[in-house]
């Protein structure tokens, strides 16, 4: 019998979630830290992707910026949905961070939730209106931040297939 390969994210990577990811109800708090922690993940893949990684580090690079080369580097069909779903992540973070009362907050939280579930094929438990909301976003953040330490993501090759 072979053996099959688990993807299995790293394991400081989910020392510093655990660490990070607040377990209060604050959803300010909890979109704020859970989008530095991916950052770190996009920040992460880039440096063991790149040949030179220094070569970027007085560029200044926004979250989107990282984001859309991480996604030209790592890019494959079956995780095509990831980087669209860190985007919808990245602007709930800017509503956040720009306004002080953001408009429709738990709405683009919950379509953010049923973009994940819609592109997933597993229950991750996101759209369980019995849950608090607060909860339901850390998981999210949770599973992303797993997807990016992972192998399914880090060892995606950016070669071109003919």
């Amino acid at each position: 019998m072979s053996e099959q390969k688990v993807d299995l994210p790293d394991a400081e990577a989910i020392l510093r979630l655990a660490k990070h990811l607040p377990s209060v109800d604050d959803m300010t708090l909890i979109v704020l830290k859970g989008h530095l922690l991916i950052e770190e993940q996009l920040i992460s893949i880039l440096d063991s992707s790149l040949k030179y990684p220094k070569a970027l580090d007085k560029a200044r690079l926004t979250f989107a910026q990282r984001l859309s080369l991480v996604k030209a580097l790592k890019y494959r069909h079956e995780n095509g949905w990831v980087w669209e779903a860190i985007g919808k992540l990245n602007s709930i973070r800017n509503d956040i961070a720009h306004k002080l009362e953001p408009s429709k907050l738990n709405e683009k939280i919950k379509e953010f939730f049923r973009f994940i579930k819609a592109s997933v094929p597993i229950d991750l438990g996101m759209n369980n209106e019995n849950e608090r909301i607060e909860s339901r976003l850390r998981s999210a953040l949770a599973f992303l931040h797993g997807v990016l330490s992972g192998d399914h993501v880090r060892s995606a090759s950016s070669r071109r297939r003919p």
